[in-house]
C-alpha cells in the first residue's frame, strides 16, 4: 500500500448524472487506494473534505477511549434494557 503523500494535488472531474465521479489514479495512489477502499466524505462551508479509513479512525478511536469505561458495554446495557420493555409489554 502506498504511504499518504504530502504533494497538494488538484484536479476537475466530472460528476454524473448518478453522482459518480472517478479518483484520478495519481490521487488515488498517494492516499494507499490503487485496489479500492473505504472513504469518509466531509461537507463543511461548502468544501468536501476525504479522508482515508486509517486517517478517519483515530478520531473515532479517540472519542470511544474518551468516554469507554473497561468492563462496561453499552451494547448489552442497551439490549437488556430493550428486552426488559418487551417483557413488560408482552410482545
Amino acid at each position: 500500500m502506498t504511504q499518504k503523500s504530502e504533494t497538494t494535488l488538484s484536479r476537475s472531474v466530472a460528476i454524473d448524472a448518478r453522482g459518480y465521479m472517478k479518483l484520478p489514479v495519481e490521487m488515488r495512489q498517494a492516499l494507499g487506494l490503487e485496489g479500492g477502499g473505504q472513504v469518509t466524505l466531509k461537507l463543511e462551508k461548502g468544501k468536501i473534505q476525504l479522508e482515508t479509513e486509517l486517517e478517519a479512525k483515530p478520531a473515532t478511536a479517540t472519542l470511544r477511549g474518551k468516554y469507554a469505561t473497561p468492563g462496561r458495554s453499552l451494547t448489552e446495557e442497551l439490549l437488556a434494557e430493550r428486552r426488559k420493555e418487551v417483557e413488560a409489554k408482552g410482545w
